[in-house]
């Protein structure tokens, strides 16, 4: 039985391609003096120019000439010339196979090259299988093999064995992998496993399909039916540290796998890899259950302050004749207390004529006081009943941790979970506080002691934004764990730093780092504060209310005349036409493989129909009902075993230029950032070597630090924040070199590092000594800004081309407003990526359709201004046809 092919057709060629441009040929194969002394040995034109070829072919790639090989013809003509030999003599070359293996015999003896032998197959595939532990990407593992032959010196086997070599070595890590998963397992372990393979008593639903199910609503019976399913999982007991076991990605891998397999398939597998599968889905499925309940409880307790302060709003506005009422009889009062005291004294009987006292100590004038920042919480307590059905059972099923800043929020839940298990109503009068907001105080802490449900529910409500920003973290989330967890060895990192091998864009030690941005700091507050004092800075006004900046000059009318006439050029055309046009230009799709056999679609007009389907938010169902000639179970078994997250992130790199990797989680090096972590972005981007350019939107809020109380600033007097802390940088100075490692390296995404520092405490030390970092070089930018109007054009430009895209963006997702049953984080994922490629597929076909346009004018003969170039953007969609029946025409057509 043949065995089967891992490598794609196009993957295999371009493996086996050979350089065709004249730089490249005259970098691989030219040659040396010996080297054409050698040739010249041959008799005949066309033996030396066939020895000369295989000289070249052996130099690189590193093959013998196969009988059926192609050679360029740009290749064959450089040679000849070399050579002093006519390219035409190339077709004689080879008639007898035996000049070719004679030559090939005597070029590996002078080259000094071995030939490929079962040694070499059998050395490759133990050293493959330690790189597809970590990587099972068929071309990466071919490309190695190559590589590590030619540095053996070893002659190229046909493209076929080294097809055989990956597949056993992928084999191979397979059953390793599958070994170390199931090693630790005892043999209660493997009862439980198998236990899950049974079905539910009083059910018709197995375990394991009971497990996989998530929660269809968000409402407290959906959290406690998913707790029980996580009290499941727990029970199992599966040895700690699954994960770090095997490579992250592998083990991912081998729990989707498992995913797609039913309870029967499963029984029907080896015992070996039927538990390793279990055991990686079950490890995934208890951080996604974690992570789900927890986003349960979040929507819920949103839901519930929403409600409050809308019944709240309600409350304190009262309409109509009763507002009317009450604001006259208190104008009343105001008027009658001046006229009281001119007659002498202040009558009380004045004001009772006006209004009773009853009214008064009731709070009828609170009706039209202000609003109260902790005014809703009453109507929050009034619904601690729905939280009390779930709550005691939630705050029970998670391990908690916290970091110091947090440790009295923490010790709070403990209080809570104490009540809860003793049915405890009164809070002890020592319960920790500090958590609670300064604005929610008085109505949670009376001289009557604390209000039990106030208490709780300001408790949840801190656990909520600590989960976030990772003050408390979660045992078994993926979502909501320590941020230690996400950052770089700690021993890996000092390694590094020993070497002096730390992947950053700057000076690793600190000393010379804060030195070199100091004095650069200081230089250019001089230069600014004497251009302001001179009222040089241009368009920049400084005064005693802050900074005043005049507005950009508008687009003129050129320019928009320009544009509107550019984009009128676009054809029209409907978005699956799009689609293909971008697909057979770039080959996106191949991307998409599958999950087992790694494979691409056979079937790319189906693919291309799911990805639209999360593009644009349709969902299977609808797309098979827009799309003819289509059927759901089809389109979910290729969303099931093609579609996945690096697929859509490597098609997304193929359509925007960005690089991109298959070893770990891609990096997202686009700092964006809201006004509470800018200092934060600033501190990461420049470590990273990025330049970030957010807009200053608030000039009044614009605030420049200095190092020293004695610089002089005092043209700058009214922008000056303060001066710079660098003892939390110094002291902190190895965690910042850490996390900023991470994020090179993947562990994290700058994204969700902005998240998590940004929401710790204040007193958080690394989060303070970033800010601090981050100050230096925030002002920095903005005495830049200050001093260069280009600058802030291109930040205005920028600004608008993103807002274009948004635009774009929210125009394809036509169907944002239906409603999707699998709102699962998986799926919301995939649809963001779906979102993203159909987006980024558009500007890319807009791009080759603008391009095409300019290489004619736009006005007869008139000439199109180069300068103009820069604003056009290929953001317009009024020439697609967004909306569906989804018709994808014939390969043929």
């Amino acid at each position: 039985m043949p065995c089967r092919s891992i490598l794609s057709a196009s993957e295999r060629a371009g493996l086996g391609a050979l350089p065709g441009c004249e730089d490249e040929l005259r970098l691989l194969y030219t040659f040396s003096e010996s080297d054409i002394a050698l040739i010249r040995l041959r008799r005949g034109d066309a033996n030396r120019l066939g020895f000369a070829v295989q000289l070249a072919l052996l130099h690189y790639p590193g093959y013998a000439l196969g009988t059926d090989a192609q050679v360029p013809v740009a290749m064959i003509n450089w040679i000849a010339w070399q050579v002093r030999v006519d390219a035409g003599s190339w077709a004689k070359y080879g008639v007898r196979d035996e000049t070719r293996r004679e030559h090939v015999k005597e070029l590996r003896c002078y080259l000094g090259l071995s030939s490929f032998g079962l040694s070499d197959f059998r050395f490759l595939v133990r050293l493959l299988a330690e790189v597809a532990m970590r990587t099972d990407n068929p071309l990466r593992l071919a490309e190695h093999a190559m590589a590590v032959l030619r540095q053996r010196r070893v002659i190229l086997p046909a493209l076929k064995v080294i097809d055989r070599v990956c597949a056993d070595a992928l084999a191979c890590a397979n059953r390793r992998t599958h070994r170390a998963l199931v090693k630790p397992l005892s043999e209660r372990h493997r009862c439980q496993l198998d236990g899950l393979l049974q079905v539910k008593p009083h059910g018709s639903l197995t375990w394991l399909t009971w497990l996989r199910r998530s929660p269809s609503k968000q409402n407290p019976q959906s959290i406690l039916e998913h707790i029980a399913r996580l009290k499941t999982l727990q029970s199992l007991e599966l040895p700690d540290g699954i994960g770090r076991r095997i490579d992250q990605n592998r083990l991912q891998k081998i729990a989707h796998e498992s995913v797609k397999m039913s309870a029967a398939d499963m029984v029907k597998l080896a015992s070996e890899r039927r538990y390793a599968m279990l055991l990686a889905e079950m490890s995934e499925r208890m951080a996604t259950v974690t992570d789900e309940i927890i986003d349960l409880h979040d929507g819920i307790l949103l839901e519930l302050f929403c409600g409050a302060k809308t019944k709240y709003l309600q409350h304190v506005g009262v309409p109509g004749k009763t507002s009317n009422g009450i604001g006259v009889r208190y104008f009343r009062m105001g008027q009658a207390l001046p006229e009281s005291r001119q007659a002498g004294s202040v009558s009380y009987a004045a004001i009772e004529a006006i209004a009773t006292w009853d009214d008064v100590e009731h709070g009828e004038s609170d009706q039209l006081a202000p609003q109260e920042s902790s005014g809703h919480l009453c109507f929050v307590r009034e619904q601690f009943s729905t939280l009390r059905r779930y709550t005691p059972a939630f705050l029970d099923v998670f391990t908690l941790h916290a970091t110091p800043a947090a440790q009295d929020l923490l010790d709070a839940i403990k209080v809570v979970r104490r009540m809860n298990t003793g049915y405890v109503l009164k809070v002890p009068a020592d319960a920790p506080a500090g958590f609670i907001r300064l604005e929610w105080r008085g109505r949670v802490i009376s001289d009557a002691g604390i209000d039990r449900r106030l208490y709780e529910i300001c408790t949840l409500d801190a656990l909520k934004d600590a989960l976030r920003s990772g003050d408390i973290w979660v045992d078994g989330s993926r979502r909501f764990k320590s941020l230690d967890e996400y950052l770089l060895p700690a021993k890996k990192f000092q390694a590094l730093k020993r070497a002096n091998e730390l992947p950053l864009a700057v000076d690793a030690a600190c000393d010379r780092y804060l030195h070199d941005r100091l004095t650069l700091l200081e230089e250019r507050l001089d230069v600014v504060n004497r251009l302001a004092s001179t009222n040089a800075l241009p368009g920049v006004s400084i005064t005693a209310a802050g900074l005043e900046i005049a507005p950009l000059e508008p687009t003129k009318d050129a320019i928009r005349t320009f544009i509107e006439k550019a984009t009128r050029r676009l054809p029209s055309v409907k978005l699956t036409e799009l689609l293909m046009d971008v697909d057979e230009w770039t080959d996106f799709t191949r991307h998409f493989v599958h999950l087992k056999d790694g494979k691409q679609a056979k079937d790319k007009t189906l693919l291309l129909s799911v990805i639209l389907a999360d593009g644009i938010n349709l969902g299977l169902n609808k797309m098979a009902d827009s799309c003819p000639g289509t059927t759901y179970a089809r389109l979910k078994w290729l969303q099931a075993w093609h579609v996945r997250e690096t697929g859509y992130s490597a098609a997304l790199a193929e359509l925007s230029g960005v690089p991109y990797t298959h070893d770990g989680p891609r990096q997202d090096t686009e700092l964006r950032a809201e006004e509470h972590c800018v200092d934060h972005a600033f501190a990461l981007a420049h470590l990273l070597g990025i330049q970030f350019v957010p807009g200053l939107f608030d000039m009044k809020a614009v605030r420049l630090y200095t190092v020293n109380n004695d610089d002089d600033t005092s043209a700058l007097k009214t922008l000056i924040g303060g001066v710079l802390d660098l003892k939390h940088i110094r002291t902190h100075w190895d965690e910042i070199l850490r996390l900023a490692i991470s994020i090179r390296q993947g562990t994290l995404t700058a994204s969700l590092a902005l998240r998590k520092i940004g929401g710790r405490s204040r007193q958080d030390g690394l989060g303070v000594a970033l800010r601090e970092l981050g100050r230096i070089e925030h002002t920095l930018f903005i005495l830049d800004w200050l001093q260069n109007v280009e600058l802030r054009g291109r930040v205005h430009a920028e600004l608008e081309r993103r807002e274009a895209r948004d635009a774009l963006a929210r125009s394809v997702f036509v169907s944002r407003l239906d409603g999707v049953r699998d709102h699962t984080f998986e799926r919301d994922r995939y649809r963001a990526s779906g979102l993203n490629l159909v987006t980024q597929a558009i500007m890319f076909w807009n791009t080759v359709h603008l391009k095409r346009a300019m290489h004619t004018s736009l006005d007869g003969d008139n000439v199109v201004d180069d300068k103009l170039l820069h604003h056009l953007w290929p953001t317009s969609w009024e020439h697609i046809d967004l909306t569906g029946p989804y018709v994808w025409r014939q390969k043929n057509a």
